[in-house]
């Protein structure tokens, strides 16, 4: 999926989060809602929450 498409998306999610009333962060491929951190997932084509891999910490 192109660049544009994604961003596109992601601002998609990030209008309907801050029209809950939430306080929402966009950056390139993730958005931080309420301090959490979401991500484009390239194999679902869509935009999920960022799992902890191995080694990191939940701060």
């Amino acid at each position: 999926m192109e660049e544009r498409k994604i961003r596109w998306r992601l601002m998609e999610r990030a209008k309907i989060e801050r029209a809950r009333g939430k306080e929402v962060k966009v950056e390139n491929r993730r958005i931080m809602i309420e301090g959490e951190e979401w991500v484009w997932d390239m194999e679902e084509q869509d935009v999920v929450k960022k799992r902890l891999g191995r080694g990191e910490k939940k701060g």
